[in-house]
């Protein structure tokens, strides 16, 4: 039988809901360990401390029907499914006057304006804040899965470090990257970033038909996950030796990105982190060309809590793992970002990935 994780619905109960309701997506798979999209047929879970109630398409009860709820319905294509929520009795366990029941962000707003219009006396509320700190701290296994993916990652970098050539273009680098991640197990490679030359001043430039030459810069930004968890890195190739320019933007990234690792410790804020990498471009007059965030949380979904930014409210814990990586960006030339992934154990960070940070020089 399928479990749905109690531990985790009373954590993000704690935070002050009285039940809540969950879609399909990454907060179902939080709490079920199931990666199910139902797209436009609505699921919903809604859960309290004592009771649970599942309403799902027919065609996933081969993979939902042994979910251990108090009480589950299965509808068909020619059933509207907000009619069984309205004549289903034992809901109103949960949809009851004055309740407060917190809703899962990823809730499309239409089945949520017809849910809303059903039950008028409930106090629904976003629920985005309550799931996010329960899922900010990681549990040992998620951590392991986090650390399996970045795994991944590195030796897909070393894939980087054979394909990277004259002329191959920046998509058949990512295609031979994806396909090394296949290989080796990765649940998810949606975002694998491939940026050479003046495109490495583009962030979240993706890839292209460009070629890439003799004497360019590559920044190669990717995300996969293991077992559905993610890791993300960025590394630094360069195709020839790089001008004394480029050493010189990398050594203030570099340093840069130490001073955010070592001041990410526990009880610290995470504006704290983010202004003292800031404050370092701000000393050399560069800080205009950081134009992100120091770092992100990383888990079920890439960008998660806690936010290495400068209007964090996140305080740094045991059990987080987040990304540091700042980065500069000078239009029309080139851009350098460097990207590690950190755990926090005992009060200090540890990086996760054994991927040198250094140029690699092809």
């Amino acid at each position: 039988m399928k479990e749905v994780k109690r531990g985790r619905v009373k954590k993000i109960l704690s935070y002050g809901l009285d039940s809540i309701v969950v879609t399909s997506g990454s907060n179902f798979f939080y709490l079920t360990g199931l990666k199910i999209e139902t797209f436009e047929r609505p699921l919903l879970l809604f859960m309290s401390e004592d009771y649970s109630f599942l309403l799902a398409p027919k065609l996933e009860m081969e993979r939902l029907g042994d979910l251990n709820v108090t009480e589950s319905l299965f509808y068909d294509d020619a059933t509207d499914p907000f009619k069984i929520i309205e004549s289903t009795p034992t809901l109103k366990n949960i949809l009851r006057k004055g309740v407060k029941i917190g809703v899962d962000p990823n809730l499309r707003f239409s089945f949520f304006y017809k849910l809303n219009n059903i039950f008028k006396d409930v106090n629904f509320v976003d629920a985005s804040e309550e799931i996010q700190l329960a899922r900010m701290i990681k549990e040992e296994e998620e951590i392991k899965n986090i650390e399996k993916a970045s795994n991944i990652l590195s030796k897909i970098f070393e894939t980087a470090q054979e394909s990277i050539s004259p002329g191959i273009s920046e998509a058949e680098v990512r295609f031979n990257l994806m396909k090394k991640a296949s290989e080796l197990g990765a649940s998810s490679y949606d975002f694998i970033a491939i940026q050479s030359g003046e495109n490495t001043a583009i962030p979240h430039h993706e890839f292209s038909s460009r070629k890439i030459r003799r004497g360019d810069l590559i920044v190669i930004d990717a995300v996969v996950s293991y077992n559905w968890y993610n890791a993300d890195l960025t590394r630094v190739f360069s195709l020839g030796k790089p001008n004394e320019e480029v050493l010189s933007i990398y050594s203030f990234v570099r340093q840069a990105q130490k001073i955010g690792i070592e001041s990410s410790i526990s009880n610290v804020t995470a504006k704290s982190i983010d202004e003292k990498v800031r404050n370092y471009f701000k000393e050399r007059e560069i800080d205009q060309f950081f134009i992100h965030r120091t770092g992100h949380g990383l888990g079920i979904d890439a960008h998660e809590k806690p936010f290495i930014s400068s209007t964090s409210n996140d305080i740094i814990e045991n059990g987080q793992v987040f990304t540091i990586e700042p980065g500069l960006y000078f239009p029309g030339k080139f851009g350098i970002r460097l990207e590690v992934d950190v755990v926090i154990k005992e009060g200090k960070p540890h990086i996760i990935g054994d991927f040198p940070l250094d140029i690699v020089i092809i």
